[in-house]
């Protein structure tokens, strides 16, 4: 597929690429067999945790494999009621993940998940990929703090 870029160098919707970007929602039975089969071959992931950002203790260690293998790892509140995502990382399980690698973003919930998928293709599409993409979206939408 040929890219065409406008004169901002910026993609438009119509010329975005599909990016393989992996969505996953955190159920307490998603087990780290089936969080790895759902993300295989995904160049990003974006975990849709419970209302507070929390997702099971169990996804830990693949979450850091995935990590570690440039893959970056975002999370979003699946809290609809709120305009905001997640805003701290308070409960052990959350500074779990947050260690594992992954990021909770601040300023988006489950209502903004396609403004989420946009910015990483905008963004794969500029060439960025792993640790440089992971700071481009945490730039554009916030990271939670503990």
């Amino acid at each position: 597929m040929e890219l065409k870029l406008q004169n901002s160098k910026k993609p438009t919707p119509e010329t975005l690429p599909l990016v393989k970007c992996a969505v996953v929602k955190a159920e307490p039975t998603l087990t780290p067999e089936l969080f790895q089969h759902f993300t295989h071959g995904a160049e990003s992931i974006i975990i849709t945790s419970f209302a507070n950002g929390t997702v099971p203790n169990r996804l830990s260690a693949v979450i850091k494999l995935k990590v570690d293998s440039g893959i970056p790892v975002f999370l979003i509140s699946n809290n609809s009621g709120d305009n905001h995502g997640i805003e701290r990382l308070k409960y052990q399980v959350q500074v779990d993940i947050a260690q594992a690698g992954a990021i909770a973003l601040k300023k988006v919930n489950i209502n903004n998940i396609e403004s989420v998928i946009r910015a990483i293709q905008e963004e794969t599409v500029l060439g960025k990929k792993g640790s440089d993409l992971e700071r481009a979206i945490s730039e554009r939408f916030g990271v939670a703090t503990s």
